[in-house]
């Protein structure tokens, strides 16, 4: 067996395994809106900072995710406009895409942006 074909099968085995590293996230396309899917990635959440506005504050972040480079159980061809949700997200919330970090081996590293209103006018919303 080759490194190649050992890699490949490590890729699901290990690292998207939801059992293991990765967690289930919902991947929004920008060409084929009302159909959002299940995949399975390594999300690094990255830091975060808060951001004065004049009349609000924002927490803005970035999340890494890892995937498959596979148009059916992963991301293949993102596009400005795709998003996606967390788990742990409320159902109304995405985050856009921003850029293709790099792709090897059956897997691409994809940065999205992630941002929260923390403060809106003299209220601070409950985080």
């Amino acid at each position: 067996m080759s490194f190649q074909t050992e890699l490949a099968a490590d890729v699901g085995n290990v690292f998207l395994n939801l059992a293991e590293f990765a967690e289930t996230l919902t991947y929004y396309r920008k060409t084929e809106p009302g159909k959002p899917r299940s995949i399975s990635a390594v999300v690094d959440r990255g830091l975060t900072r808060d951001e004065a506005q004049q009349y609000r504050t924002e927490t803005r972040g970035l999340l890494l995710v890892q995937c498959r480079s596979d148009a059916a159980t992963g991301i293949s061809d993102p596009q400005i406009g795709d998003a996606i949700r967390l788990a742990e997200d409320p159902p109304e919330v995405r985050h856009p895409f921003v850029a293709l970090r790099h792709t090897a081996a059956g897997m691409v590293t994809l940065e999205f942006r992630r941002l929260e209103l923390v403060r809106a006018g003299d209220r601070a919303r409950v985080r």
